[in-house]
Order: C-alpha cells, then sequence, then structure tokens
C-alpha cells in the first residue's frame, strides 16, 4: 500500500442541464430552424476553417456540412446555457427583493404599531367569545 494519494480526476460526463441545451441546439439544426446570429457566424468560422485543405466539390460539402454541424451545436448550446444562467440570476434577484420588502414592510408596520392594534382587535374579539 502506497502512501501517495492518488489525484481527483475530471469528470467527462457534461451535466444533465448542459445535455438538454445540446439536445435541443441538435435539434435546432437538423430541423433547419437554426438562429440567424449564430448560423452566420457558424458560416463564415467553418468556411475559413476549411480554406488551409483546398476541398472541392463534394468533399468540400461534405467537410463544411460535419463542421458546422459541430460548431453550431457548440456555440448554440453555450448561448441557451448564458441565457438560462442569466435569467436563474435574475429571478433569485427578484425574489430576494420581494423577501426584503416583505421583511421591511412588516417591521415597518411593527415599528408603527399595527401589530399591536390587530393583536388587540383580536384579543377583545376572542375575549368577547369566551
Amino acid at each position: 500500500m502506497s502512501s501517495e494519494t492518488p489525484e481527483p480526476q475530471e469528470e467527462v460526463a457534461t451535466p444533465k442541464k448542459e445535455n438538454k441545451f445540446l439536445e435541443y441546439a441538435l435539434a435546432e439544426f437538423d430541423n433547419y430552424e437554426r438562429d440567424p446570429g449564430v448560423w452566420a457566424i457558424v458560416c463564415v468560422e467553418s468556411a475559413e476553417n476549411l480554406k488551409p485543405l483546398n476541398l472541392t466539390g463534394e468533399k468540400y460539402t461534405k467537410a463544411f456540412e460535419q463542421a458546422s454541424k459541430r460548431l453550431y451545436v457548440k456555440l448554440r448550446a453555450n448561448a441557451l446555457l448564458k441565457g438560462h444562467t442569466l435569467l436563474t440570476f435574475i429571478n433569485r434577484i427578484i425574489w430576494i427583493a420581494v423577501f426584503g420588502l416583505a421583511v421591511l414592510g412588516g417591521l415597518v408596520a411593527y415599528i408603527g404599531g399595527a401589530f399591536e392594534i390587530i393583536i388587540n382587535t383580536l384579543s377583545e374579539k376572542l375575549a368577547g367569545r369566551l
């Protein structure tokens, strides 16, 4: 038995959320419902990356389709993930603000004596029943 501790290995699997965005981006590509901004970037970059290979005809078309598919899915999934992360972050900020306002409103009402009035009114009504 050695006293050395093994180094932690990086996980190969991607998180479920990221897989969801990769699947969505792939479905967009396959259904020709591509995001125009991402598709424009993909077309230019794929063409630039294939220039040094000097491919022509069907070989170029096939290589372009494969390269553009990989790049589109990667870029679109990344964009979807960033959008989801931003919306989640904004949602948390809103909930923190709402909770803060509720606590602040309760504190103001307590200082202003609103709870004392409510408690006295309820006590009087309950005392009348007993």
